[in-house]
């Protein structure tokens, strides 16, 4: 998980000018898809008190990003079926919804580090993409 989270948008700075809404959004979706399936893999915690891979992934995917698509597919899909051929920044709602990727991407990030301390992996600082 720690290594789609690095390698995603979910944790990769976006310019506002640069790069896809709908791409953005995608990649994120699959992020999703991933840790679901990943999930049943993963041997389960047993009573521990301290965080695990799965309220890692539990919180990724319903604190942080199923409310972020939620609210964003909705918006996006009908305006790119109206729109197919505009470019990404003239979507009325692009940089608020780049906005709210910055702060869900920090949030991600944090989630990120978790998941790699308990991977114990070292610097995983070093391992994301710079903000």
């Amino acid at each position: 998980m720690f290594f789609e989270l690095a390698t995603r948008i979910a944790t990769r700075p976006l310019d506002d000018q640069i790069g896809d809404d709908g791409k953005a959004l995608e990649s994120l979706y699959k992020f999703v898809i991933t840790t679901r399936e990943a999930l049943p893999d993963v041997e389960p915690s047993r009573g521990t008190p301290t965080p695990s891979v799965e309220t890692y992934a539990l919180e990724l995917i319903n604190r942080d990003l199923s409310p972020f698509l939620s609210k964003w597919h909705v918006e996006w899909d009908p305006w790119r079926k109206q729109n197919p051929t505009e470019l990404c920044h003239h979507w009325p709602q692009h940089t608020t919804v780049r906005r709210e990727l910055r702060n869900l991407q920090a949030a991600l990030r944090q989630r990120a580090l978790g998941l790699a301390k308990l991977g114990i992996l070292p610097s995983p600082e070093d391992l994301l993409p710079p903000v």
